[in-house]
């Protein structure tokens, strides 16, 4: 009866805390802060209208818990503040969505939209707490697969790029694709890698990983996902880090293609402009407001 309904509440809502993807990935830390101590914070800020914002995602119809989610990310307070109050704005957000999974795509849109303006207020003093990141991007990366969703959650990824840094985000992307299955998923996840390293330049990106994901990324759309969009994606993303890097991101970071995968890279190489490393160096590239959030940003090698 009530009791078991209290139990089961108590077992999926937990502390505030789960990682967002589920659970067990060390990366994707649990955000250990209750109910009570995150309402506190974003009191402590103080957002304008708090009690009436948290009432509507709590008791009101889909619009208003949409626009709630907005104006909480969106509180112009947060500015010099987004380091130490963006994780009390995740916790609050991920409990007052069912742990991001509102079965509203409406209700999600607003809370991802919340957190994208929430990070677009970040300065290179007061930039999105990375552990929150993290957690955001392993939630949001599921989401991609909803044509209604995937607009504002790749919105809010380039946000947290630009707060937290690219290698970040997209070690936390690659990572949650691994678990999902839906092919438009990773057709827009990929999309996505290939425009931030057009964007921030592969060696913000992480090398070393960008090139293990362009691998089994591939065989996984050749096969698990039968994805001839997919893999077209991958070839994006291998040409955008080899404009850059040139035939030596091949031979240090693409580890075991198969023939299959060496061949379509190299007939895409073969209608591209020739690799010029002084071209490569003047491209301009955008900078993160913050280089490798607590020692995970930078190139992976």
């Amino acid at each position: 009866g009530a009791l078991k309904k209290r139990r089961k509440k108590k077992k999926k809502d937990g502390d505030a805390g789960g990682d967002g993807d589920g659970g067990g990935d060390d990366k994707v830390k649990k955000l250990d802060m209750a109910e009570d101590a995150a309402v506190a914070l974003l009191r402590e800020m103080p957002v304008a209208d708090l009690d009436k914002l948290l009432a509507d995602l709590d008791g009101a119809g889909w619009k208003e818990k949409m626009e709630a989610c907005e104006a909480l990310g969106a509180s112009p307070q947060f500015r010099g503040k987004v380091h130490t109050h963006s994780a009390a704005l995740v916790v609050t957000l991920r409990l007052k969505t069912s742990q991001f999974n509102d079965k509203n795509a409406n209700v999600m849109k607003g809370c991802f939209q919340g957190l994208r303006q929430c990070a677009a207020q970040s300065t290179a003093e007061s930039a999105f707490d990375p552990k929150a990141a993290r957690v955001v991007v392993a939630a949001a990366a599921e989401k991609l697969s909803d044509k209604k969703q995937a607009p504002v959650v790749v919105q809010l990824l380039e946000a947290l790029c630009e707060a937290c840094g690219p290698a970040l985000v997209l070690e936390g992307l690659f990572k949650a694709l691994a678990k999902i299955k839906s092919p438009a998923a990773h057709q827009e996840g990929v999309a996505l890698a290939a425009e931030t390293v057009r964007a921030f330049g592969v060696a913000s990106c992480g090398e070393k990983s960008v090139g293990a994901f362009c691998v089994t990324e591939f065989e996984k759309a050749k096969g698990e996902l039968k994805c001839v969009k997919t893999k077209g994606a991958v070839l994006d993303l291998v040409a955008a880090a080899h404009a850059q890097r040139g035939p030596s991101f091949v031979k240090k970071h693409l580890k075991g293609l198969s023939k299959e995968m060496q061949g379509a890279c190299e007939e895409r190489f073969a209608k591209a402009p020739p690799f010029d490393k002084a071209t490569a160096a003047a491209a301009p590239a955008k900078k993160a407001l913050v280089g490798g959030a607590d020692g995970e940003g930078g190139a992976g090698g």
